[in-house]
């Protein structure tokens, strides 16, 4: 259970100003990671969740209709619609979070992460 409990923490959605700060853990070190990575790493874990959220409400969705429209529960099938209907919207909230976070991504490939200083290489002056 605190496996689970830790992963949860983990995904716990962060504030925009928290963004900034070199808090997330990632495999690179944070201090060379710009806004967009840490941008981009957020709203990977987004991504999983709506599209977890979408797929397992569409399910439950299609079998709480099937049950209502086979066994005459008018509860059943507004159940079922609705989790329908809230499946599709997760579905899209992940798809506008994964275009959102390609654009990120590719905007942070093409501006230079800036690096230390150039030095002269060392020799007679």
């Amino acid at each position: 259970m605190k496996p689970f409990l830790s992963f949860l923490r983990q995904l716990k959605r962060q504030s925009p100003s928290r963004l900034t700060q070199p808090s997330l853990r990632l495999s690179t070190p944070s201090s060379s990671l710009s806004t967009n990575d840490l941008a981009c790493a957020r709203l990977s874990h987004q991504i999983v969740i709506a599209q977890l959220v979408g797929k397992s409400s569409l399910g439950l969705g299609f079998i709480a209709s099937i049950y209502g429209v086979t066994d005459h529960h008018s509860w059943a099938i507004r159940t079922g619609l609705a989790r329908l209907l809230v499946g599709m919207i997760a579905s899209f909230v992940s798809l506008v979070h994964s275009f959102t976070r390609r654009r990120l991504a590719r905007q942070s490939a093409s501006t230079p992460i800036p690096g230390p200083p150039k030095r002269p290489p060392p020799g007679p002056s």
